[in-house]
């Protein structure tokens, strides 16, 4: 355990014969209900995305190519989704010369299962259901059963609208629309689609319009924090019992403030947003950190969580809901976009730890019930990024 109270992989020590394959970027990581976490990035020695997995102590149990032929392109991106018993590796780039979306499914005893398949965009996983927005021309959200079931159209998308999948903790898939003027939401359940809901309407807004919008889920349940143009905030969920009242928040986010992560638990959500503060580092770079803490029925507090070192990039940022818990935490990077230099966080109303790090980067992997996982690529000492690192897995609390 390291200072900063987090556990890492070398605190538990490797088991026999697991060794680190040698990555680069792109990386990602999720984790399954068991607590393993999965980490894959590109191996620019063997042209694959190399998948390892972690045990629930962080201790690597395995890794193995689940897709060859590869080249790196700087628009070249990896994910990777935790199923049952396994795990879907999806690469979006070239392979065997063309551009391509291709996912392989490799189970938890490190084998990959059958041949490639195509996938879309967008992809999450609830129990053995792949979904994913494809088709011909992306105009649909289609599922695959895990391992090696064959795609199934579920449901068409909106015309014009900006779809995305949003996989809930349950037993529930949501597909948010976009519109021009409009927010839609429909739930996948049991492989059917239900009729769709409307979050927010063409008239809600006046002579406002949507800036972005943030999905999480609590359960199976469905939020949205819209953020306007204007910089207000409306937040508002979706489940079983249908859509909540519409809530708008006190807090306006001012022309040096942006929105940069959302998530939350029965009993609390939590918005982080960074302000631009260079005006304290005489010109020099610098940002701090603020949080909304939404509690059902009461009125949101503002607080700021810390103040970034001159000269840092802060980012990306995170919320980070367990069972009882709900932790914020944000990567520090060095001077002129150097390595990550440490993962700061800890709760609200308490001062945030540090642990340090020499890294390319840092993704999360999820949280469950009492944890929550990340996965660092650690930069080899002495080094400058070019030489391929090694996947580490970092556990908070």
């Amino acid at each position: 355990m390291s200072d900063g109270g987090v556990a890492s992989t070398a605190d538990a020590g490797d088991p026999p014969n697991a060794s680190s394959a040698p990555l680069s970027l792109p990386m990602a990581a999720d984790h399954d209900s068991r607590g393993n976490v999965y980490v894959v990035g590109f191996v620019a020695a063997r042209g694959a995305a190399n998948v390892s997995r972690f045990d629930e102590h962080a201790r690597l149990m395995w890794n193995v190519d689940a897709l060859d032929t590869l080249t790196y392109s700087s628009d070249a991106h990896v994910d990777v989704v935790a199923a049952p018993h396994g795990a879907v590796v999806v690469w979006r780039g070239i392979r065997a010369g063309k551009r391509t979306r291709v996912a392989r499914y490799v189970g938890d005893d490190g084998k990959p299962d059958g041949t490639p398949f195509d996938i879309g965009s967008s992809a999450c996983a609830v129990m053995d259901s792949l979904f994913s927005i494809g088709g011909k021309r992306g105009e649909s959200v289609v599922s695959h059963h895990v391992p090696g079931g064959a795609a199934q159209t579920i449901v068409g998308l909106r015309e014009g609208g900006d779809p995305r999948l949003v996989c809930a903790e349950g037993k529930r898939a949501l597909l948010v629309e976009e519109g021009e003027e409009d927010l839609t939401a429909r739930a996948i359940d049991d492989g059917k689609a239900l009729p769709r809901v409307q979050l927010l309407g063409p008239d809600d807004l006046g002579d406002d319009d949507i800036r972005e919008h943030e999905d999480f889920t609590i359960g199976d349940v469905l939020g949205e924090l819209i953020l306007t143009e204007q910089g207000h905030l409306l937040l508002r969920e979706y489940g079983d019992a249908g859509v909540s009242v519409r809530r708008t928040l006190d807090h306006v986010v001012g022309a040096d403030e942006d929105l940069m992560a959302v998530d939350g638990n029965a009993r609390r959500i939590i918005a982080l947003l960074s302000r631009e503060a260079s005006a304290r580092c005489d010109g020099d770079i610098a940002t701090d950190v603020v949080a909304l803490d939404i509690a059902p029925g009461a009125k949101e507090r503002s607080i700021d969580v810390a103040q970034g070192e001159c000269g840092h990039d802060l980012g990306p940022y995170w919320v980070l809901p367990t069972r009882d818990e709900v932790y914020v935490a944000w990567a520090v990077r060095g001077p002129r976009r150097g390595p990550v230099e440490a993962l700061t966080w800890g709760k609200l109303d308490e001062p945030p730890k540090s642990f340090p790090l020499s890294a390319e980067d840092v993704v999360l992997a999820g949280c469950g019930a009492e944890h929550c996982a990340f996965a660092v690529l650690a930069r080899p000492s002495g080094t400058d990024g070019m030489v391929p690192g090694e996947a580490r897995v970092l556990v908070i609390p």
